[in-house]
Parts: structure tokens; sequence; C-alpha cells
């Protein structure tokens, strides 16, 4: 099975650390598609892989399956993980039981959590993967967090949030996570991934900087105290 390390971030924030892409992604990808695929038939519904398979192929731009080099991040919310495990209960693959008996181990599953997933190859294209999926992490378990990012993002203009939810959905996301993606890719990316996500430099700079510090103020703020972490 695939080895990989937990580490607690923040109160119930856990990562998830593999040694390379297709490791993760193959491991995290029929849990984190039950929780936001854009295929209505998988999202919150049992599928198998090979039915996967086949409905990615037919959405995906090269008409290919190439799942476990597109996705660099992973994150998932544990009530939604709970639910995963109680519709596919004895039909999991033996990388996710693997997986998730780990969890069950190292994690306190009766309060809330939030699972996110990065490798340890790659190379932060854009900005950090991790930070990324921290700040999903965040917008989950601390109200104040997503009280304050919710504020900046509805003083965005509507043309910046329509072209950004756009590409989302061109990227495979689904609409009922857009308005977390929205907060996780302008509080983390880079100033050249923004602009080229938005296809323009003619961007409303200062809030996207209000952003990116109210992220790292909450970060530092969540990550100081903790110190548990596990191989």
């Amino acid at each position: 099975m695939f080895d990989f390390t937990i580490k607690k971030l923040g109160k119930g924030l856990y990562l998830t650390t593999f040694k390379n892409q297709y490791e993760l992604a193959s491991t995290f990808m029929r849990l984190e598609e039950f929780y936001e695929s854009p295929i209505e038939e998988c999202r919150g519904k049992y599928f198998d892989l090979e039915t996967y398979m086949d409905r990615y192929s037919k959405i995906s731009e090269k008409k290919n399956f190439t799942y476990c080099v597109d996705w660099n991040g992973f994150n998932v919310p544990g009530d939604v993980v709970k639910r995963f495990l109680r519709l596919y209960n004895n039909k999991l693959l033996q990388k996710e039981k693997h997986f998730f008996d780990r969890l069950k181990k190292e994690i306190d599953w009766n309060d809330d959590f939030y699972i996110i997933g990065v490798h340890s190859a790659d190379e932060g294209k854009g900005g950090s993967t991790k930070d990324h999926e921290i700040a999903h992490g965040m917008y989950y378990l601390v109200s104040e967090y997503k009280k304050v990012m919710d504020a900046i993002t509805k003083t965005l203009p509507k043309k910046l949030k329509d072209s950004m939810f756009s590409e989302f959905k061109h990227m495979g996301y689904g609409p009922h996570v857009f308005k977390d993606e929205l907060q996780a890719y302008l509080s983390t990316s880079t100033m050249c991934y923004i602009t080229e996500m938005c296809k323009t430099d003619k961007l409303p700079w200062d809030k996207i900087y209000k952003l990116q510090k109210a992220f790292e103020l909450h970060k530092t703020k969540f990550t100081r105290s903790v110190t548990w972490s596990s191989k």
C-alpha cells in the first residue's frame, strides 16, 4: 500500500503527504469527486472506478483519463468523509481502505475535522499547493476566517467573479464550491498565476492583497500552537 504521513496543522485540520502525484490522486480520487465532482452522477453518490474513468475521459480536454496528472492537491470536509464511508462501506479499494484505517487511528474522529492532501514532489507552480488546501480547511473550520474572506470577496467586481467561476467550471469544479475556490485561489496564488487565470492584469490588486494578508494572519494564528505529527 502507498505510504503517507499525517500531520495536524491546527484544530481539526490534518495534512496527508504522499510520495508522488499518482499515489496521492489515485487514493483521494473517489472521495474528492464524491465531494465536489462536476459530474452529477458521481457527486454525493456511489460510483465505481471504471464508471468514473469513462465519465472523466469524456469531459477531459484530451478525451483521455488524465486525472492523476491533472490534480496536485485535495481537500475534503470531515462530514463528507463520514458520508462517503457510510455509502461505500465494504466497496473500498485497497488503497482507500488503507488510507481510512490510518485516518481513523490518528485523528479525532468525533470532532469537526478536515483532510487535505499534497505530494512531496509538488513544485508549487502558481503558488503553494499546501497553502491553497489550508485555505479550504480554514474556510470550513474557522468561522471568523470564512466571515472575513466572504466579506472581501463580496466586494470583488461581478465581472471578475463570473470570469473565475467560468474558469472553475472549465477546470472541473462543481458549482457548490466556487465561493470556496475563489477565496483559496486569490489568497494563495502568485500574481502571475492569477493574471493568467483571469486572462487580464487589470485586477483589483488591493482587494486581492487583503485576501492574501488575511490568509497569512489567520494561518499563523491557526497553526501557531500545534506541534503533533505522525508518520
